[in-house]
């Protein structure tokens, strides 16, 4: 998961996105349950910032275009791709979790961009 630090996740590295990746989208399918707020983390029609590493995992960080501050989400994988955390922050739908239950503390305002 390394080899997409510092590019964008929908930058293609070695043919492929991080979006687009089979490891992404399977991570993300066994951390979260609800398949519309998979397909949407998992969208390219998505603002992002470079991915980074943040506490010991690879961030992908990205947000409803024009409509950031209440709605974005973070995807947090380690660099081996074994364990997945996914951030969901929906203002207007009052949803502010991680996925899965307790991986993280919910976000008071928006999910961690690692910056």
């Amino acid at each position: 998961m390394t080899r997409y630090v510092g590019s964008y996740p929908t930058d293609a590295v070695s043919g492929t996105n991080f979006l687009a990746d089979p490891m992404v989208g399977a991570a993300v399918a066994a951390a979260v349950p609800d398949k519309a707020i998979r397909d949407r983390v998992l969208d390219r029609a998505v603002t992002a910032s470079p991915i980074v590493m943040f506490d010991g995992r690879v961030l992908s960080w990205g947000c409803e275009p024009h409509n950031c501050g209440p709605h974005n989400w973070s995807i947090a994988i380690t660099p081996d791709g074994k364990r997945t955390a996914v951030c969901y922050y929906d203002q207007d739908a009052k949803v502010a979790r991680w996925y899965p239950k307790g991986a993280g503390p919910n976000p008071d305002s928006g999910c961690p961009s690692g910056d």
